[in-house]
């Protein structure tokens, strides 16, 4: 099955894409993991079963998505209320956690000296950004809007981002191959190639804002390998219920992501996830800057997972992006055609 998906996966590390990867196609009750090639593209490691990855932009998904599904569930947040209530201090008064998490928000994102500044100090940053004309009418994607809302969950519960997400989450579904980084213990796949340091960055967040924020980062730090991300897919594709029986989500609130949550309810985006129609059909993805991706399927059971390091290899990211689409368009037809034939 998924011979055209496939096929692409092996051009794409002929062609210099990415140096390998490791990727599983869901389907029901059926998983199939392939991995193949090099850690990095003058390696002689291979990569093996274990690797952990830098999920980058998947974090707002993984992380901050389920923990707001799940709080709304519980009754702890309501999408609609401003960001002022829990920081009184926000410059803008009109924003409300909804717009953060489907990318309506309209903050600038540009800090000046970002680089320069410590956790605290570049979340009032991000609190005093101003919003733009395209606050309410436009989705535009950018980090800040879930970094603020890992920011509100830390506020409602008490306690930082990862610890909620370990304890409301990781622990529940029995997830052990999942956890922010710095992950030095595990085996992990390197990410970019650092010039000043003569060596590959491995194990450390990639994202510049994640490397500051660290374990309380809403949009990026986390890590896994392939098999825990299944392990979290396949809670997704069962409606909330995790693999070891565990009941994470209500199966009416997995079945309220295919639908657009935007206050405009046009501007194709759920809740954090992206929202396509292909062929009539609602496919949910989110993707990562390290080369991470993941589409699924919730009518039909059917998922695709892409954990790769293309910027060891591949960084011009608008190239890369072309690639990367073609590849998740191809997976998502095979899936269409073969559902015909069966």
């Amino acid at each position: 099955m998924y011979e055209k998906t496939k096929t692409l996966l092996e051009e794409y590390i002929e062609e210099e894409v990415f140096p390998g990867y490791s990727v599983a196609f869901l389907k029901g009750e059926t998983v199939e993991k392939v991995i193949a090639g090099k850690m990095t593209p003058n390696s002689g490691v291979t990569l093996h079963d274990g690797m952990y990855y830098d999920l980058a932009s998947v974090t707002k998904a993984v992380v901050t998505g389920t923990l707001l599904l799940q709080m709304i569930e519980l009754g702890e947040l309501d999408l609609d209320t401003a960001l002022v209530e829990y920081f009184p201090e926000a410059k803008e008064k009109e924003v409300t956690l909804r717009h953060l998490v489907t990318h309506t928000s309209g903050l600038a994102g540009f800090i000046p000296n970002r680089d320069q500044l410590n956790a605290d100090e570049l979340v009032q940053a991000l609190l005093q950004l101003p919003k733009t004309d395209t606050f309410y009418q436009t989705m535009k994607y950018t980090d800040t809007g879930l970094v603020l809302a890992g920011k509100v969950i830390e506020k409602v519960t008490g306690q930082q981002l990862a610890d909620v997400f370990q304890e409301r989450v990781l622990d529940i579904l029995g997830i052990t191959e999942m956890e922010y980084g710095p992950i030095f213990k595990h085996q992990s796949v390197p990410t970019e190639y650092l010039e000043s340091e003569s060596m590959y960055l491995s194990g450390r967040v990639h994202d510049p804002k994640a490397s500051v924020l660290k374990r309380s980062c809403g949009s990026a730090g986390l890590f896994a390998t392939i098999d825990g991300m299944i392990q979290y897919m396949e809670m997704l594709l069962h409606k909330g219920l995790g693999m070891n029986g565990a009941r994470l989500l209500k199966e009416e609130s997995v079945e309220k992501l295919v639908s657009d949550w935007t206050p405009s309810r046009c501007a194709g985006r759920s809740l954090v996830w992206d929202l396509q129609v292909v062929d009539g059909e609602a496919w949910l993805r989110h993707t990562g800057f390290t080369g991470t991706a993941v589409v699924w399927n919730l009518a039909h059971q059917e998922g695709f997972i892409l954990l790769t390091n293309r910027i060891a290899q591949m960084t011009d990211t608008p190239l890369y992006n072309r690639y990367r689409d073609c590849l998740l368009y191809t997976y998502i037809k095979e899936s269409q055609a073969q559902r015909k034939l069966s």
